[in-house]
């Protein structure tokens, strides 16, 4: 085989000891050897989820490895001479049976399954009650701009700000004075001088852009009152968005009448105007007080500044919250938020605990890295008589001394401005009559010393672009009211702000309500003038959901807490034939041969058995091309396996992408993760296990739940459906940045399908595809192929049909149920009735960001000691509520099937949204099998939040949108741009463009689609 860039070899196998020592174990031995120190344990701690230590995995992190088999070493923090938990381990509760104690699957499964375990909990919800019923006039405010220059001027429409926060910030800021400064300038008109001491006795509530709700009336139908504002009445620290004009028009236009009290007997179309208007009130207070940085529905206190990680990083907490329907009514729900905000400060000062030096500065080659640590912050002049603020786009290619530019004196430009006055008055075309102003060549450094006095003490340093201007570094200010966006923050940010997010749940409880009463949303006058109250804390009677049996090979694992050890073989081996081991960093720092060969012993004990290996030297490993004749000589080779060694993020797209062209799978770990101890490890091998063809348990009722229950309710209702998960993974949004430096992304949304091939609801299939951008609801026909394409692979391996299609469906919202109804229910249907394929089709869908908040009841609350851990404050494992706080228009449950480790859990939210056969599935039903698939992650020993198949939809989407990325930066897609004219995609209807946009996606679509059809490639 060739050895590319002078890479070598060692060839090692399960009987070779040559190098290794000697194996005390005969290579046959599935159970390994006992003789092995426990040194090899490591430091990571078990008892909860964790990643398997692969590329952006959290390696050894808070989760339970597996242990080998019987007679085999524990593979969990033990300390193996005494066989008791280590001190930072909780103790694992759990009894092995044998696969004989498993229950059988029933062709009828009772539509109320019996509670096994009642529990009170206690939500984040309040009701609300209407004292006095009131009509609500909802008007729209339109704002326009006049300069002032001349009185034909038509004016500018004010109502968009830049996708920053910043900007929006100065937006809302700026109109919400205006709004106040209209009551105050016309109060016969608003009647706003009736008042109780300050507050007035009229509603007016301003969402701060365009509506605005009154319980006045104060227009006829179809009536327009226009009104005046001067921009010097705007106090100065308010007017940053519209400095720019002399006055601003409001027009003010009457466009709906809201029947508030009656809101519990409309539709639901006609509820969300209402709910909007709800939303809008119970933030005026908070608008008026200012003390908020608000961004839509989350608001985040201004006075909080505590840094996090470094200086120029603060900290703030903050409360989100919404108005919803109930069963039990409107509800007012609050959550606790916190994110990280940039800290107001000198920009030179920000890039200095960045760690850009001085000489990075005066060096035009790091101009990219300086630009990565400011694009997209923005900045404010502090120079100028009238500041001016603006998001970073670039750095100029020379510093300020040696950056030129035409310069027109200030004289010269206004006997310009009098000849042009002149030229007006004689002559229509004079432009073409225009004389060329006098100009001179300086530098940026000389401009800023003559026209503002000022030297520059950094000439040396390079300038900050925006809009043809250069501004120096030295005279720029970070804004405040910035968050740092998820993909700007490092890994060292992101554990520092996870770790200061870890509430306890009474920890909890007690904010939430110190930040109710600073967001006003008690005792609030402008509320009360709506005349709503809010009520006390809602109970709810739940349940807590039996923990599902674990299945392995030889045998079962009855569980009494939510996390468990590995005490089997897995369930199915994977094979792997003949694996190349690449490390791809020139220093390493670990011995390779000794830890291949403990990785290989490890994999045996669990039940993975690698025939062969060999161990490849190439460092620097990372572009396409490389990697590429790589993988290639590797097939020729017949490796079927390739796992890579190195922390490059470039190499891992590079891999994965290679797997389309060779069809050999494919896996990377970071070097941090081979230095864990022996639970990181066991991660790993199980999610290679999974991408050899494997699958590592399946699941099942406990058997001590049989009796009661009467049958297997999982296995019986996995035994005649097919499974299906639905994820979407959306590129990044588009800024004004990206436009004015030309960026026109045209990065798709890929959706990602995974789906059951038998009885046993393992993962081993699944695809991807694309859809145009930011698309939420698919109307492509390649999803019902997929369902059908799933039902025939159920008919090969069961030999029969199955009755049911189950599709879990994850990334929408409740705005969007109806169209998924219409668009993707309505197309699987449709596609398995022309098959003639009669089963039914059910669809539950899956929230994970919601509002909710699930704790246990009052009266526990009130037992605890203050001393209490996180697991004994939190509601237990498979808590479940299926009414008074759910929505009234669907069957809905809300369920935390995870263990609690750190802070307070956050539950999931299903939502049955449609059945093609009515009692297809019933709640109880859908609540169980859920809940059971929350511990078929089948890489971690402890349930997870979503059920693992929903887990890889999601891991085949991000995995078919990095291809596309990768693809598309090596230049391998073809042109998706149609041959029109802009005029001619203007006159097209939404429709058409969705369609066209498609069309050019799907001929993209050969280009990134996987060719490994039988494994878990993408685990």
């Amino acid at each position: 085989m060739h050895r590319p860039f002078g890479s070598s070899s060692r060839t090692t196998g399960p009987y070779d000891r040559r190098e290794r020592g000697g194996d005390r174990n005969n290579g046959n031995n599935r159970r390994g050897s006992s003789q092995q120190s426990s040194r090899d344990s490591g430091s990571s701690r078990p008892g909860g989820p964790a990643g398997g230590g692969g590329y952006g995995g959290r390696a050894g992190g808070v989760g339970h490895g597996g242990s080998a088999g019987r007679g085999g070493r524990s593979y969990g923090d033990r300390d193996n001479r005494s066989g008791q938990p280590g001190p930072s381990e909780p103790l694992v509760k759990q009894e092995v049976l044998s696969r004989t104690h498993l229950g059988r699957a029933q062709p009828n499964v009772p539509a109320t399954i019996p509670v096994v375990t009642p529990a009170a909990v206690t939500c984040n919800t309040k009701t609300l009650k209407f004292e006095v019923k009131k009509k609500i006039y909802q008007y729209e405010l339109k704002f326009k701009g006049f300069k002032g220059r001349s009185q034909k001027e038509e004016g500018v429409e004010i109502f968009r700000a830049a996708n920053n926060d910043a900007s929006k910030n100065a937006k809302y800021r700026a109109f919400n004075k205006i709004f106040y400064l209209l009551l105050e300038n016309y109060q016969t008109f608003f009647r706003s001088d009736e008042k109780v001491g300050k507050d007035y006795i009229h509603l007016y509530a301003f969402d701060r852009s365009c509506l605005f709700y009154s319980s006045l009336d104060l227009l006829e139908k179809r009536e327009e009152r226009n009104f005046t504002i001067h921009t010097h009445e705007i106090p100065y620290e308010y007017r940053t968005f519209v400095a720019k004009f002399k006055t601003i028009e409001v027009r003010l236009v009457k466009t709906a009448i809201l029947d508030v009290p009656s809101v519990e007997s409309l539709k639901e179309r006609e509820q969300r105007p209402i709910l909007q208007f709800l939303d809008i009130l119970f933030d005026q207070l908070a608008y008026k007080q200012d003390k908020f940085f608000v961004f839509g529905n989350k608001m985040f206190f201004k006075k909080d500044k505590e840094t996090i990680w470094k200086d120029c990083y603060t900290f703030k907490s903050g409360i989100q919250k919404n108005v919803r329907m109930t069963e039990k009514g409107l509800a007012l729900q609050i959550d606790i938020k916190h994110t990280v905000f940039y800290t107001p400060m000198p920009v030179l000062t920000y890039l200095q605990i960045m760690g850009v030096s001085a000489s990075d500065l005066e060096n035009p080659t790091r101009r990219k890295h300086i630009v990565g640590c400011l694009k997209g912050i923005t900045v404010q002049t502090t120079h100028l008589e009238n500041q001016r603020s603006f998001a970073v786009v670039g750095l100029s290619n020379n510093p300020a001394r040696h950056e030129m530019f035409e310069y027109h004196p200030k004289d010269q430009e206004q006997d310009n401005e009098r000849k042009d006055k002149e030229h007006r008055k004689k002559d229509r075309k004079y432009r073409e009559r225009k004389e060329e102003p006098v100009s001179i060549t300086i530098s940026v450094a000389e401009y800023f010393e003559m026209h503002y006095k000022r030297p520059l003490k950094h000439p040396e340093f390079m300038c900050v672009v925006s809009r043809r201007c250069m501004f120096p570094l030295e005279l720029l200010m970070i804004m405040p009211g910035q968050r740092v966006p998820r993909e700007k923050m490092s890994d060292q940010l992101t554990a520092q702000m996870i770790k200061r997010c870890q509430t306890m749940p009474a920890a909890l409880i007690e904010n939430l309500e110190t930040n109710r009463g600073e967001a006003g949303v008690r005792n609030n006058p402008i509320v009360k003038a709506a005349g709503i109250r809010i009520n006390g804390q809602i109970e709810v009677k739940g349940e807590v959901i039996p923990k599902p049996a674990i299945v392995y090979k030889d045998c079962i694992v009855q569980l009494k807490t939510a996390n468990w050890q590995q005490v089997s073989g897995f369930a199915r081996s994977g094979d792997i034939v003949k694996m190349a081991i690449i490390n791809a960093e020139s220093k390493n720092g670990i011995d390779l041969n000794t830890w291949a060969y403990r990785f290989q012993s490890q994999a045996r004990n669990l039940g993975l058995f690698i025939k062969e290996y060999m161990i490849f030297e190439f460092p620097g490993l990372k572009h396409y091309e490389d990697v590429k004749q790589f993988t290639k000589e590797c097939v020729k080779e017949g490796f079927d396996l390739l796992l890579f060694l190195g922390d490059s993020k470039e190499l891992h797209e590079a891999i994965k992408y290679s797997e389309i062209e060779t069809s050999v799978v494919t896996q990377q770990i970071k070097i941090g993760s081979m230095e864990k101890g022996s639970d990181t490890i066991g991660n790993i091998i199980k999610k290679m296990n999974l991408k050899a063809g494997g699958w590592n348990h399946e699941v099942a009722t406990a058997p001590v739940n049989l009796k009661l229950f009467k049958t297997d309710i999982i296995k019986s209702l996995l035994n005649d459906t097919v499974l299906i998960a639905i994820e979407l993974c959306h590129p990044g949004a588009t800024t004004r940045i990206d436009n004015f430096t030309n960026v026109k992304s045209v990065d798709p949304t890929c959706v990602g399908v995974a789906f059951s091939h038998d009885a046993t609801a393992s993962i081993q299939h699944g695809e991807y595809f694309l859809i145009p951008r930011r698309t939420v609801v698919i109307k492509t026909e390649k999803l019902s192929l997929i369902v059908i394409d799933a039902v025939k692979l159920f008919y090969t391996r069961m030999h029969r049909y199955p009755k049911k299609v189950l599709i879990y469906r994850g990334g929408i919202s409740e705005g969007s149920f109806g169209d998924v109804i219409e668009y993707e229910c309505g197309s699987v249907l449709k596609a398995l009735q022309k098959a003639k394929l009669p089963l039914t089709v059910t669809m539950l869908v899956m929230q994970r960001k919601t509002n909710h908040r699930l704790f246990r009841g009052t009266t526990e609350m009130n037992k605890l000691k203050k001393d209490a851990n996180c697991e004994e404050q939190n509601v237990a494992s498979g808590t479940c509520i299926k009414s008074t706080i759910t929505n009234p228009g669907y069957q809905e449950f809300i369920m935390s099937p995870q263990k609690p480790i750190l802070g307070t859990v956050k539950p999931v939210v299903g939502t049955l949204i449609f059945q093609s056969t009515k009692g297809a599935f019933s709640l109880d039903q859908l609540i169980h099998l859920t809940h059971a698939l929350c511990y078929q992650n089948e890489i971690i020993t402890a349930p997870t939040t979503m059920p693992g198949l929903l887990r890889c939809a999601s891991q085949l989407a991000q995995r078919g949108l990095n291809n596309w990325k990768c693809a598309s930066t090596n230049k391998h897609l073809p042109d998706m741009h149609p041959s029109l004219m802009p005029q001619q995609i203007e006159s097209l209807s939404e429709e058409q463009k969705h369609s066209m946009q498609q069309n050019a996606l799907d001929r993209q679509m050969p280009v990134i689609k996987a060719t490994i059809n039988d494994k878990r490639y993408w685990a």
